[in-house]
């Protein structure tokens, strides 16, 4: 069941929006053992490089986006999906339509709830 509203059912309009990043914004829906978190990209924004001890599985919804994993970049697009062990660095810069991408953590990020 999920914490956020009490419902076995996402609804993405209802959940409040959190800045990360200029031009970055995401919504989040947690469950006890793992996260979505829905992120919205304007056109070249940028996920500066960062790593969290949290597997982050996820997948383009949306647009276009560089994608730099453990050193190796990828031009992603609708359709394509990421995978990101704990503990490696990994950064985001949105094409020039931007991006809306779905992220899968686990375990749930303390800090995003």
């Amino acid at each position: 069941m999920s914490e956020t509203d009490g419902t076995f059912f996402v609804d993405w309009a209802m959940l409040p929006v959190r800045d990360l990043f200029p031009g970055v914004r995401i919504k989040v829906h947690s469950g006890e053992n793992l996260m979505l978190s829905r992120v919205e990209i304007d056109a070249n924004a940028v996920v500066p490089e960062h790593q969290h001890p949290h597997e982050q599985f996820g997948c383009v919804l949306e647009g276009d986006a560089a994608f730099t994993i453990g050193g190796q970049t990828r031009q992603l697009r609708q359709g394509d999906y990421y995978a990101i062990p704990g503990g490696v660095l990994h950064a985001v810069t949105a094409g020039d339509s931007g991006a809306l991408c779905l992220d899968i953590f686990s375990p749930p990020r303390q800090e995003y709830r």
